[in-house]
């Protein structure tokens, strides 16, 4: 059984909430309860930088995957420990990127709710990721899936050759018919899988490391003559650790 919240405490801490409680009455103006946007001060976070005065932000059209319009979520500081997630995302949870970073066993789900406002894990369009893929697909498509498929698989197919004689152990299919881009591997006995991608990285190769798994993912414009300056870079990296 869900524990219910304690009584909440409704009645309105400020204009903006004395609108959006009137907004909701069915003789309710609309057009009152965005002037109350329109009249106060509503905080929007962002990782951009904003430039020139406040006054020129221009209204925010905020919308879903579809396209849809959808309406952000604005609580006043003083109410968010009264706020009760019946559901909860993996950003919802305190440290909910730690998977990613700080080895095996931390992928869990008994992470606590974040008891700030963000537990509401926000969504936007992957804009960047967009325009990234407009840009290539053009190119893919002139090459073709199964010729990128094809050829991203005899480079893994020569990776991890090189990387299981030096000790790690493949998590990859064994039938070919379940194989994705993607390499995944545990690293040698008594070997740091974060200190190994950190020292990786600082020779110019990218891993991926989701819950302790080291993760090479090439795609087309990867060439087979970079296996031997990757196996080179995972031996010197490998004598380091093994020295420490």
């Amino acid at each position: 059984m869900t524990e219910q919240p304690a009584h909440l405490d409704n009645q309105p801490l400020n204009e903006l909430e004395e609108q959006l409680a009137r907004g909701e009455q069915p003789d309710a103006n609309p057009v009152d309860v965005i002037l109350a946007f329109l009249n106060n001060e509503v905080y929007v976070v962002s990782s951009d930088a904003l430039e020139g005065p406040d006054s020129q932000v221009e209204p925010l059209v905020l919308a879903n995957s579809s396209g849809k319009p959808v309406l952000a979520v604005f609580s006043h500081p003083s109410r968010v420990t009264e706020l009760r997630p019946t559901t909860a995302g993996w950003l919802s949870h305190e440290d909910g990127l730690g998977f990613l970073f700080d080895g095996p066993g931390h992928l869990r789900y008994d992470r606590p709710i974040k008891r700030r406002v963000e537990f509401l894990e926000g969504g936007n369009y992957n804009t960047a990721g967009l325009a990234g893929l407009e840009a290539s697909l053009d190119l893919i498509q002139q090459i073709g899936v199964p010729a990128i498929h094809e050829h991203v698989n005899r480079y893994i197919d020569a990776l991890e050759a090189g990387l299981v004689a030096r000790g790690f152990k493949s998590l990859r299919a064994a039938d070919e018919r379940y194989r994705s881009c993607t390499l995944g591997l545990l690293p040698p006995p008594g070997v740091s899988v974060v200190d190994l991608q950190r020292e990786l990285g600082e020779r110019g190769i990218i891993c991926a490391l989701p819950d302790g798994v080291l993760r090479f993912t090439p795609h087309w414009p990867n060439n087979l003559s970079e296996i031997p300056f990757v196996l080179e870079s995972v031996d010197q990296v490998l004598s380091i650790l093994h020295a420490t």
